[in-house]
C-alpha cells in the first residue's frame, strides 16, 4: 500500500474515531452535555439510561459503524 494512502486511512481513521456520537446525540435530543449527568461517561450506555433507549441504540450502532468503517476501508 503507497505511504500516502496508509497515512490518509490514518488520518481519516482518527477522525472518524473521534467524532463524538453520544455528546452529539445528547445535546441534540435534550440539550445536555451527557458528561455531566449519569456516570458521566460519553457513552452509548449512559445515553441509553439518561437519554432514553431510542437514543442509546442509535449511539450504539452508529459508534460501531464508526469502528467497521476503518476496517472496511484499510480491507479494500
Amino acid at each position: 500500500m503507497p505511504p500516502l494512502t496508509l497515512l490518509l486511512l490514518f488520518a481519516g481513521s482518527y477522525l472518524v474515531g473521534a467524532f463524538p456520537t453520544a455528546f452529539l446525540v445528547a445535546k441534540k435530543l435534550r440539550g445536555i452535555d451527557i458528561r455531566e449527568h449519569g456516570s458521566g461517561n460519553p457513552g452509548a450506555t449512559n445515553v441509553y439510561r439518561v437519554v432514553g433507549a431510542g437514543a442509546g441504540i442509535f449511539t450504539f450502532a452508529v459508534d460501531m459503524i464508526k469502528g467497521l468503517l476503518p476496517v472496511i476501508a484499510v480491507r479494500m
